[in-house]
């Protein structure tokens, strides 16, 4: 540092002092910025999903919130894949014009936007059984599925069910399914990537035929009824 003392008449005086100095401290603090970040959402297919959209935050006090020609890039993202929901982090590196990494010269502070993954809406309808009555009990061994989606299931998926209800007599009764469930190739459940719903089939035991036919007889009139047999 250079320094020097004058008096009025502008005369250095400089050697009349003995002159000390102190060390002072040049303090540069790092430039505070928020950024928001996108919210998103999905059916369930799946397939790993991301959002690396974002946006300066309104609540910034610096404008520029960023130092001329300095810009933000995302460098990692949040992926997604399961029905469920979860914050959209991202890591975001302010970079220089030079390509130079500027992020230790700021203060990075996030506002999470949401990714969310809708479970796969699925019918499972049990099918309609008939039969002629023959003692035994009716029961619907098949189901179908169905879906606004195609196809109703992701692939590589598979599904486990059994139904409940039989229908012994004639007429009519209600068969459901009482158990079902969906794995992947890994045998991993997966059910809970589905909201399921289902719907009644119908069992049917139609009356079996039965014919009854009266005997043919015949006599020489003796006054009294003819009664024939079956």
């Amino acid at each position: 540092i250079e320094f020097a003392v004058f008096d009025a008449s502008g005369r250095n005086v400089t050697a009349n002092y003995k002159i000390s100095f102190g060390t002072g401290v040049l303090t540069v603090y790092r430039r505070p910025v928020t950024f928001k970040t996108a919210s998103n959402e999905w059916i369930y297919d799946g397939e790993e999903h991301f959002d690396a959209g974002f946006a300066l935050s309104e609540s910034n006090e610096n404008d520029p919130a960023l130092v001329a020609g300095h810009r933000a890039e995302v460098w990692a993202q949040t992926v997604i894949t399961d029905a469920g929901k979860s914050d959209n982090m991202l890591i975001i590196e302010i970079v220089a014009p030079s390509g130079l990494v500027m992020t230790g010269n700021y203060e990075i502070s996030y506002e999470y936007g949401t990714l969310t993954v809708h479970p796969r809406p699925i019918t499972v309808t049990a099918v309609n059984a008939e039969k002629v009555y023959d003692g035994l009990p009716l029961e619907s061994t098949e189901i179908e599925i169905s879906s606004e989606y195609d196809p109703a299931l992701v692939a590589d998926h598979r599904y486990e069910f059994y139904n409940s209800g039989t229908q012994t007599d004639a007429g009519q009764g209600t068969c459901t399914g009482a158990f079902f469930r969906i794995y992947n190739g890994e045998n991993a459940d997966m059910t809970a990537n589905y909201e399921v719903t289902f719907s009644d089939g119908t069992l049917t035991v139609t009356r079996r035929p039965f014919a009854v036919m009266a005997g043919s007889d015949r006599k020489v009139y003796d006054g009294t009824p003819l009664t024939g047999r079956t």
